[in-house]
This record gives structure tokens, sequence and C-alpha cells, in this order.
């Protein structure tokens, strides 16, 4: 449990946070070895994929977070997203690197309660009556 890290590694997540993380994210081997809880193997062959001309599709409500510090979503990444997306909401976690709902709980439930409650489903249009 003392080895537990997030990657990426740069967090504000309290210690009683990451040690809930670590506590609940983690078993035990049985010979004295820990392993994460997720399958490795379901990422480890992933290859990257460009999905920018599906995202200009969506028509469900989308929800874009980021966190304020995140190195892995610059800024300059983050406003290429909303421009792809102009319908989505989008939100800057404010204390909050990658682990979004790590390092703000607060915030990062906000922004999503925020959304839920004012999320509205396009309903399709219904075929003209011949």
């Amino acid at each position: 449990m003392q080895r537990f890290r997030l990657l990426p590694t740069q967090t504000n997540a309290a210690p009683a946070v990451l040690a809930h993380v670590a506590a609940r994210g983690l078993r035990e081997l049985g010979d004295g070895r820990w392993t994460l809880k997720f399958d490795r193997e379901a990422l480890a062959h992933a290859e990257p994929q460009d999905l920018t001309p599906v995202l200009q599709h969506l028509t469900c409500p989308i929800l874009l977070v980021r966190g304020a510090h995140s190195t892995l979503l610059p800024p300059e990444k983050f406003a290429v997203l909303r421009e792809m997306m102009p319908h989505a909401e989008s939100v800057e976690i404010p204390d909050a690197h990658h682990h979004v709902m790590l390092d703000n709980p607060p915030a990062f439930e906000r922004a999503v309660r925020s959304f839920l409650d004012n999320a509205r489903v396009p309903v399709p249009a219904s075929p003209a009556d011949p």
C-alpha cells in the first residue's frame, strides 16, 4: 500500500483518499505480491485512434472535464475538443490534475450534478406523415 502511486503521479488528492483508492483498487496475489484489480491486458494492446470524425456527429449530451493543472490534456488540446463539439458543455476543475475526481471531489461533483440536472437529450425529428 505504501508503494501505491497514481499514473500520472501529479495529484492534489488527500492522503486519505489515496489510501482508500489503494486499499480498494489492489488485490493480493497470495504470494506477498499485489496487483491492480483492473485487467492490464485490456489496455496493453490498445492502438491510438483518431476519434475526431465521430466526435462531431455525437448528439447525446456531453460534458468535457479537464483538471486545470492537467499535463495530459493541456489547455490548447481542450480548446480543440471544445471547438470540435460546440454543443458539448465543458468545465475546468480548479486545483486538479488528471485525476480530477480524486484531486477536487467537491468541484467535480458539482460540475457533474449540474450537467446531469440540466442535460436534455435531443429528440429525433419524426418523419413527416405521408
